[in-house]
């Protein structure tokens, strides 16, 4: 089983876990740090809210760290990524308790 480490749980980042975990989920375990309280968030949907064409901010969330965890990714919301070391493949980042992560990673895309 590989280990892949995914920054950012934006769109675009939500979009690479679920279709890591949905394509191949016993072939790859995924680590995703997000500095945010928040996962998914739409921003190209800004202009529905503005608009009027979606009733609230809750519409530009489409899925969760509870929905990504099921799916079996591990996930670290408020949690900064503060240095990669390509060579050595490990990513480091702190959690806003002060927690201190070193995760290794197999490959980079």
């Amino acid at each position: 089983m590989s280990k892949i480490v995914v920054i950012g749980a934006n769109h675009a980042g939500t979009a690479a876990v679920n279709t890591i975990l949905d394509t191949a989920p016993d072939q790859h375990q995924v680590v995703v740090f997000d500095a945010n309280s928040n996962i998914s968030f739409l921003g190209c949907g800004m202009a529905l809210w503005i608009g009027g064409q979606i009733s609230g901010p809750e519409g530009l969330f489409y899925s969760s760290q509870k929905l990504l965890q099921q799916k079996g990714a591990m996930v670290h919301m408020l949690t900064t990524v503060t240095k990669i070391d390509f060579d050595r493949k490990i990513v480091y980042a702190e959690g806003g308790d002060h927690t201190r992560y070193e995760e290794p990673y197999e490959n980079s895309f």
